[in-house]
């Protein structure tokens, strides 16, 4: 699975990236992607019940965000969600932020995993 850092310094490539799950003969991209790139790649395993083993799970764990804990699976994408609208501005950029806060999806605003110019969007 692909973690990324849960914070405004995240691109937002990268942050759509985050979250995204890859077999394990599946191709998956080369982590760092690009200077300062703080994504890594970290393996995802069977739960004690699928591996045939009757015990209980470990307790569910947290990971960080730049406003404190959030639990393990939380993705940028739900981050940006909950963030309050100052905060998308400093993730996105205003003209992004604004578009995002009119529906737009994060999503569109990356194309073959480049981020499209304000122009491109429009």
């Amino acid at each position: 699975m692909r973690v990324e850092t849960l914070d405004e310094r995240t691109c937002i490539e990268c942050g759509i990236a985050d979250g995204t799950m890859y077999g394990v003969n599946e191709p998956r991209p080369f982590l760092p992607s690009h200077v300062n790139c703080r994504g890594i790649m970290v393996p995802v395993f069977k739960s004690f019940r699928e591996l045939g083993i009757d015990a209980d799970e470990l307790p569910a764990t947290t990971r960080a965000s730049m406003n404190g804990q959030v639990p393990k699976y939380t993705t940028w994408k739900d981050m940006l969600k909950s963030a309050s609208s100052k905060e998308q501005v400093e993730i996105l950029g205003p003209t992004r932020a604004k578009l995002y806060q009119q529906g737009m999806p994060v999503e569109s605003f990356v194309k073959d995993g480049k981020l499209l110019t304000l122009k491109e969007l429009k």
